[in-house]
């Protein structure tokens, strides 16, 4: 290993540990124990990605009390916006992603409360930059693409009524008693989502470390979820074609022309 990564390595592990130890000085000890938890799941170590083990206490509804709901999500996103580290807040990112598609509906109702005004720039990463290295800004566009996905995905609940979660599956809506401006709002934004996944960075070798390709696969599985909500409501529109006026039909044409450029 060259020496100058391994000196960079250690200073990233010499961080970590000055971080958790700050950390663990707050007076207030479960607030200090969460902070210490996510330092420990966001490290600079870009081989590794945070675990199953890691992750589940952000998600599962029996580690909430103990976690405190407000003070995880507080002590994620202060983690992400001080950090100048690219694969600090990946991980941060990837974080968040598993709670907002498998935790809670208390979790994610804080998450949502964050961007609750519906701003596309919620987490203010579209210009974050990591001038480390050559890698390292490859990988910051991997942090800005992936932030604006979680950004769509905090604006389906306004959007469609409900999270696009990967555990429960979406609720059952009736989407024969959506208005066709409804259901062509819908599609828009889903569409958005799929558009927005298509523009993945072009370093896609950096898929060779775990945490990029955790980062990959759930966005993959996102895209599965979304193109089939988007289906399911293209079908409905197609029963309305009959009845349709001749901006609805232009404005489905659009779609349809859409999700063939996106090769869906």
């Amino acid at each position: 290993m060259p020496i100058h990564k391994m000196l960079r390595n250690v200073i990233h592990n010499v961080k970590d540990e000055v971080s958790m130890l700050k950390a663990s000085l707050s007076l207030k000890r479960r607030e200090s124990s969460i902070h210490v938890h996510v330092i420990r799941c966001t490290t600079h170590k870009l081989s590794t990605a945070p675990s199953e083990d890691q992750i589940e206490p952000f998600i599962s509804v029996e580690c909430i009390p103990y976690l405190l709901p407000q003070v995880s999500i507080n002590a994620l996103l202060d983690r992400l916006h001080k950090t100048h580290n690219a694969t600090v807040s990946l991980k941060c990112l990837f974080i968040l992603h598993n709670i907002i598609t498998k935790g809670s509906l208390e979790m994610k109702d804080i998450l949502f409360s964050y961007n609750s005004n519906g701003d596309h720039n919620a987490f203010n990463l579209s210009s974050f930059r990591d001038n480390t290295n050559h890698e390292s800004l490859e990988l910051s566009t991997w942090v800005c693409w992936h932030a604006k996905l979680l950004e769509d995905l905090l604006m389906f609940p306004k959007s469609l009524g409900y999270y696009l979660s990967l555990s429960n599956g979406a609720p059952k809506i009736e989407v024969s008693r959506l208005s066709t401006a409804k259901l062509l709002g819908e599609i828009q934004d889903l569409i958005d989502f799929v558009e927005h996944v298509s523009h993945v960075p072009e370093s896609l070798y950096l898929r060779k470390y775990h945490l990029v390709n955790e980062v990959v696969t759930l966005v993959m599985e996102d895209c599965g979820h979304v193109q089939h909500e988007i289906l399911w409501r293209v079908e409905e529109v197609r029963k309305r074609v009959g009845i349709l006026d001749t901006g609805e039909l232009r404005e489905i044409l659009g779609c349809m022309n859409r999700l063939e450029e996106l090769g869906m």
